[in-house]
């Protein structure tokens, strides 16, 4: 059933991209399969939907230069058996490139963070490489995780010659709006902060990033009836500026 019910909505996005592409666009690419990565970002804004106060817009000056939509877990360790709160140890995701959606169909890309959540790891991993099969386009374009419990990593450099990776830091953080995906079949104990990061000491074509568009990934209130450590699925929007 939530195989069935994302396909649909990648479906959807496949087909939103395609009507949507320049002529041009699909001509260069008619041999070769769909144009669903690399679109121009001219015209995409940031989500701000939902949230008070909304987040701090990009600084002056600074371009958006990718799209990504990341899937994964958020990471935590507990004092096991306790009423402490579970502590953040980071987070791990594939990162795929968004950027056409967020281009031509952004209403669609803002339904996938809750499709994709509903996904088992093995039927994501079907799903995109079915995208990348019918497309010719690299799909998966970098991987999310963590240099130390507060210092977030996007690395970018899984295609030839990119160099792209941001290291950052959290500067500003909102509430995810409540009408947010809890978890898997809208159960769970909530969606993580929407975030604003700044680049660090370690980065290489960015300034800023943003984590927007969130769908599960908050812990419990409590550790009690968790072991040491675990994970919660979790899957995002994430606009890096440069």
């Amino acid at each position: 059933m939530h195989f069935c019910k994302t396909l649909s909505v990648l479906s959807a996005a496949l087909a939103a991209t395609v009507v949507a592409a320049p002529a041009n666009g699909l001509h260069k690419r008619a041999l070769g399969g769909i144009q669903i990565t690399d679109c121009d970002l001219s015209p995409v804004q940031l989500p701000h939907r939902g949230t008070d106060p909304k987040l701090p817009d990009p600084s002056a000056g600074l371009k958006l230069t990718r799209v990504v939509l990341g899937r994964g877990t958020q990471n935590y360790t507990c004092n096991a058996g306790s009423n402490d709160k579970p502590t953040s140890n980071g987070a791990l995701a594939v990162l795929y490139d968004a950027s056409c959606l967020a281009a031509k169909s952004p209403s669609l890309l803002h339904e996938l963070s809750s499709a994709f959540l509903q996904l088992e790891d093995s039927t994501e991993y079907l799903a995109a490489a079915v995208l990348q099969t019918v497309s010719n386009e690299k799909v998966v374009v970098g991987h999310h995780f963590f240099s130390g419990p507060t210092t977030p990593v996007f690395d970018f450099r899984v295609k030839d010659g990119d160099k792209d990776i941001f290291v950052g830091k959290k500067v500003a953080n909102v509430t995810a709006p409540d009408f947010s995906s809890k978890g898997r079949d809208n159960v769970g104990d909530g969606a993580v902060d929407w975030l604003k990061l700044e680049a660090v000491d370690g980065t290489s074509g960015f300034k800023e990033g943003y984590r927007m568009v969130t769908a599960g990934g908050a812990p419990p209130p409590t550790c009690k009836d968790k072991p040491s450590a675990f994970t919660v699925p979790y899957a995002t929007e994430y606009y890096f500026y440069s």
